[in-house]
């Protein structure tokens, strides 16, 4: 069961709005990599560059509106894209991770390392982002109200 300020990190087989939505109406966070085919969005501005993750990689944000079609609800999460040196093995040049920490809690670098580190087989991501260090303010908002 998911609680409130619960962090779900995940990878993109488990990218379903029904998932993203599921977690958010929980006042629970999620970081999950963007499986296009499931989950798309509308851009919310332009991507902004937001520095390097410590390969060395371009990390980029973007504000998304994603829309749940049951209900018309919507949720505006992070896309953080890392823009790979060496592209995966089904070619992708760029990972797309989503997510709906903010960004005082989780700047993009500390967001993209489980993925960029996996994809190399160094880590695994409930070992970079621990449940304290999804912890946030939001959540205590929440549970408050």
């Amino acid at each position: 069961m998911v609680a409130a300020g619960d962090c779900i990190v995940a990878d993109r087989n488990f990218c379903t709005l029904g998932f993203l939505f599921g977690v958010a109406r929980r006042s629970a966070f999620f970081v999950i990599r963007q499986h296009a085919s499931n989950v798309g969005g509308q851009a919310q501005g332009p991507r902004r560059g937001v520095g390097h993750d410590a390969r060395g990689q371009a990390l980029y944000e973007q504000a998304v509106r994603v829309t749940e079609p049951d209900t018309g609800a919507t949720l505006i999460v992070r896309r953080i894209t890392v823009q790979l040196h060496t592209p995966t093995r089904q070619g992708e040049t760029e990972l797309h991770i989503l997510t709906n920490l903010p960004v005082t809690d989780a700047p993009a670098a500390l967001i993209s390392s489980p993925y960029t580190s996996r994809a190399r087989g160094l880590a695994c991501p409930e070992k970079v982002l621990s449940p304290s260090r999804c912890k946030s303010d939001r959540s205590q908002e929440t549970q408050a109200s």
